[in-house]
């Protein structure tokens, strides 16, 4: 059971899903003896727990958990997956691990070397999906090509409207950059039909010029980490605000509504559950420091994902746009 705290917050964001949602079924992987004190006194017909005999640990390397992540939470969870047993996995684990278990597992949809994580970043004009945000931190132009063609995929899927595309650069000159970033963007332009606007900075995350911002894996986990960061301290800096005076509390009373709208909105955790692109199934990863109800949300995103049949479809649109066979 993964995450930073383990099973008492994975225990109880199951239940409250399953609680919304009583025609779904949820196993948890894991030491049986550790979730156990979690669990209710009255049985959970919709609830089960498979028992797993290791755990692998957050800081465990990639490599030693290939070696010896076969009878791991994750691994199993994984191997439920790709027999067919299970419809989706949600972890809050070692990424690295999941990522390289998931693909070692579950296999690629054809055309895709790598899978890439995905998420919805919010901007003026709505949300802004942004690809890669962690699972390859040296990728090549051709990587993130795959990761414009995965991602555009993914919001024609989940929006029904083609995306602006966009490569994250230090600049929006088509001198800026390396040539890794030039050669990667010369191959985006000439993909099939896409609406590739070049580079765009880091501001542009925010604004909504691109439906699809692609980026190495590395720049997108400190962009990520970065907006998190600046969302909690927007939401810590107004509630001191509001709270310096009787007048500007008085004020807050009365502005309560849409202040709580506009923290809500800042809070990452009601977007929590990144996709691994690419995949032969459909892998979410939970943010290891997820409370319950962020973990309820990354179970929630993962039952919208579903609902849209996402894999296949993902599958069917690369394979088009990549003239393969899906």
């Amino acid at each position: 059971m993964g995450g930073d705290f383990g099973p008492r917050i994975t225990v109880e964001a199951s239940l409250a899903v399953l609680k919304d949602h009583p025609d779904l079924s949820i196993t948890l992987f894991g030491d049986q003896e550790q979730i156990a004190p979690y669990l209710p006194k009255e049985s959970q017909p919709n609830l089960s727990v498979a028992h797993a005999p290791s755990v692998i640990a957050s800081n465990m390397r990639v490599m030693s958990a290939l070696r010896e992540g076969s009878d791991s939470s994750m691994q199993l969870a994984l191997d439920r997956l790709a027999s067919g047993s299970a419809c989706a996995v949600v972890s809050a684990g070692n990424t690295g691990a999941l990522m390289a278990l998931a693909r070692r597992t579950l296999g690629m949809i054809p055309g895709i070397d790598r899978p890439a994580i995905s998420a919805a970043m919010p901007t003026l004009k709505g949300d802004c999906q942004v690809v890669d945000l962690g699972a390859n931190l040296d990728s090549s132009p051709e990587m993130l090509k795959q990761f414009a063609v995965l991602g555009r995929a993914l919001v024609r899927v989940t929006t029904g409207r083609d995306p602006k595309v966009g490569l994250l650069n230090v600049g929006s000159e088509e001198t800026k950059g390396n040539e890794t970033l030039r050669e990667a963007s010369a191959q985006i332009a000439e993909l099939s039909d896409i609406n590739y606007i070049g580079f765009v900075e880091g501001a542009d995350l925010f604004v909504g010029e691109a439906d699809l911002i692609v980026c190495d894996g590395l720049v997108g986990n400190v962009a990520l980490k970065s907006s998190e960061g600046v969302a909690k301290l927007l939401a810590h800096r107004l509630r001191q605000v509001f709270a310096s005076s009787l007048y500007t509390r008085v004020v807050a009373w009365f502005a309560r509504p849409m202040l709580n709208t506009l923290i809500k909105s800042l809070d990452a955790g009601q977007r929590n559950g990144a996709l691994f692109l690419g995949l032969n199934g459909l892998v979410v990863k939970s943010h290891g420091a997820a409370k319950v109800n962020d973990f309820k949300a990354a179970l929630e995103n993962t039952l919208e994902m579903l609902k849209s049949d996402l894999p296949q479809q993902l599958a069917a649109q690369v394979a088009r746009d990549l003239n393969c066979s899906p």
